[in-house]
């Protein structure tokens, strides 16, 4: 079995068109630094139809900065028909979507001809959009393609203009100077005629393409980025278009980004959405250090922001399954803002160390109005452990010393100086009661004594820092300190409701007033996102308890990520059955679409499509229940449940830069660990 086997399952193949065009989910296409959603027609929607279908061409490089100094990715352009829409028809109609390929091709008939669409966000230049269009008319009334760019509309009122751009080396290369906002955004097209005639022309909104023949093949390439890497985008014009497949060599990149590490499943639904979640996850993050996506990725849905949070969940996801290039990448982000999250700690709270908040700019330079955002979501200080814990796990999984002391240490070290900061002794522990300050719950208000995220964060980064420190013999005095305030102990205690052996929210709900009125389940974090080594009693009774923790959980609806932590928690926990009872809730519920193509952000009709954080976490547990690190040994299918049937991995990733591979036969396992 290859890595093509695996994905096969995922690939999506629609043979009708649906009864209500707006209800059905784009797909999601893109190479880590731009992509965008492509409907039935095969290319994009004119105008957004809800919330799950907003999807327009999305790029890395084009961000606004408001006047609070706060980051948002915004939509670009949409390709698209030009109006009237195509009537298409359901006779012959066919569209797949190729994760192995990355590829989506749509062969359609309306009532003037036959078309196939083909496009791939080339893997390898991330700047570049091809789209391939093949037709054959029977009327005159052709459509063109448009190039539509978006005004967006965002909080701050901003002006966007659009100019030729003409500095190109590259022949037969037009483009568009784009200026939104605080954005200053290159667009650059070019039309390779295989068969029949077709041309270009500047238009009001953006771009048009003419097709002059009753017949025609046309490649067009489609490149983005900001306008100070123009010349840069020029050179992968030309390095694409040099070659005599273009489409071709796309999909041979993406033979080569997907690696060779998988797992394969007799479960066709579980399987198929392991596929499509990992695709999802290398269509949004890409191997170079710039900020990582928003939640959403580049679909155009939801969030606009860059939530280091959300990145943490998602990002071991990329070390479990080989794509260390990805990991490492998003921890050197991390590590070159480190002076703004100083900046922040200091100006927010008066302490040394590094704080990334819950909104993290996009771009370099920027000061964050905290105060004047007014949001209480963004002095949830549990935020700070989110790089550290990526920037650590990273580090055991490459077992680079020199990338650890330069890259990772110090963001551990600095958030770790954080939490020192604000932990103040609380009786016979040490405590954090700090304002202004908010809970991951988000549900359960402002400035509460001993936030029990806050204490799980805190004693994950003491006791990293602690051992990084010892490994690296590094700031001597500093982990002394650690490991005295671990000795003593964090406030737990004061946080545990004794009638149901569970920690509150905070010691503000220890009487437990929020048991069942959680946005989420905090109460999981040793068995999911700041995993511990030996989950505490608490934490394995609030496991077997979980579905009594959040509002609306027992009636089915749930916030988030609150899914995505039973999931992993259950994975962790080595407790198989829990796992399928999870998933199947999860496939028979509303936090995946009726085709399980990918993950809302929290139940359907509340959350928007294509929640790539949960994609992240959806991969990482899968793996986990048939590979993960034990306290450095493979526990090898702890959790991996008999429905199941046979199972196959190949070179999944554990730390120390260990590769295993094995297979379950007939319910008997074996393996090269």
């Amino acid at each position: 079995m290859t890595i093509s086997d695996a994905l096969l399952p995922g690939d999506v193949i629609r043979r009708c068109l649906p009864e209500q065009p707006a209800d059905r989910l784009d797909l999601y296409l893109g190479n880590g630094r731009m992509g965008g959603c492509f409907d039935s027609s095969g290319l994009m929607r004119p105008v957004p139809a809800n919330e799950h279908n907003a999807g327009a061409l999305m790029h890395t490089d084009h961000w606004h900065r408001d006047a609070l100094g706060y980051d948002h990715w915004m939509p670009l352009a949409r390709l698209r028909w030009s109006d009237p829409q195509p009537a298409l028809q359901d006779e012959g109609y066919l569209q797949r979507l190729s994760l192995y390929d990355g590829t989506l091709r749509t062969d359609g008939r309306t009532q003037h001809g036959r078309f196939v669409v083909t496009s791939t966000f080339h893997p390898h230049y991330r700047d570049i959009l091809l789209v391939e269009l093949e037709y054959e008319a029977t009327t005159s009334a052709q459509a063109d393609i448009l190039l539509d760019i978006v005004d967006p509309k965002l909080g701050d009122p901003i002006s966007t203009s659009v100019d030729s751009l003409s500095d190109w080396e590259t022949p037969g290369v037009a483009g568009l100077r784009i200026r939104s906002g605080s954005s200053d955004t290159a667009v650059a097209l070019s039309l390779v005629s295989q068969a029949g005639s077709a041309s270009m022309q500047q238009s009001r909104a953006g771009m048009r393409i003419t097709f002059d023949s009753a017949r025609g093949r046309h490649l067009l390439c489609v490149g983005v980025s900001s306008y100070g890497r123009r010349h840069e985008l020029d050179d992968q014009f030309a390095r694409v278009l040099a070659g005599r497949e273009p489409l071709a060599d796309a999909a041979a990149a993406w033979h080569r980004r997907w690696g060779s590490s998988y797992v394969r499943i007799d479960n066709a639904q579980v399987q198929s959405l392991w596929a499509r979640s990992m695709f999802q996850l290398l269509a949004t993050h890409a191997p170079e250090p710039a900020a990582p996506a928003a939640p959403m990725g580049w679909s155009g849905n939801g969030w606009d922001r860059h939530f280091p949070q959300d990145i943490s969940f998602l990002q071991p996801a990329f070390l479990a399954t080989g794509h260390h290039d990805i990991a490492r990448a998003i921890v050197e982000f991390y590590r070159s803002r480190l002076d703004e999250a100083r900046d922040a700690a200091r100006r927010t709270w008066n302490v040394d160390g590094a704080f990334f908040a819950w909104e993290h700019p996009i771009g370099p330079g920027a000061i964050q109005n905290l105060e004047a955002k007014k949001s209480p979501y963004v002095y949830q200080i549990h935020n700070a452990a989110c790089p550290a814990y990526i920037a650590y796990e990273t580090s055991r999984y490459l077992a680079d010393p020199t990338w650890t002391r330069d890259v990772a240490w110090p963001i551990v070290r600095e958030a770790t100086r954080f939490f020192t900061g604000l932990l103040k002794r609380d009786g016979a522990h040490w405590g954090i009661h700090v304002t202004p300050s908010m809970g991951q719950d988000e549900f359960g208000g402002m400035n509460a004594p001993n936030y029990l995220c806050a204490l799980f964060a805190a004693q994950f980064t003491l006791a990293a820092a602690a051992s990084l420190g010892r490994e690296l013999d590094a700031a001597k005095e500093d982990v002394s300190q650690w490991e005295l305030i671990l000795k003593y102990g964090l406030a737990f205690p004061k946080l545990l409701n004794a009638e149901r052996g569970i920690y509150g929210v905070s010691e503000a709900a220890a009487g437990g007033e929020r048991f069942g009125l959680q946005k989420h389940p905090i109460q999981l974090t040793p068995l999911t996102y700041l995993p511990a080594a030996q989950p505490d009693a608490p934490t394995m009774t609030a496991y077997r308890a979980r579905h009594t923790l959040c509002d609306g959980d027992e009636k089915g609806f749930m916030y988030g990520w609150t899914q995505a932590s039973y999931w992993l928690a259950a994975a962790n926990a080595g407790d198989g059955d829990g796992l399928d009872y999870e998933l199947n809730r999860t496939l028979a519920g509303k936090s995946v679409d009726a085709e399980a193509l990918q993950h809302y952000e929290a139940t359907n009709p509340v959350g928007g499509a294509y929640f790539i954080t949960n994609a992240g976490v959806f991969v990482r547990a899968i793996v986990a229940a048939i590979v993960r690190d034990a306290n450095g040994e493979a526990s090898i299918g702890g959790a991996a449940p008999q429905s199941w049937g046979d199972i196959e991995f190949s070179r999944v990733s554990l730390p120390n830069n260990r590769r295993v591979s094995g297979r379950r036969t007939n319910g008997r396992w074996e393996s090269d660990a």
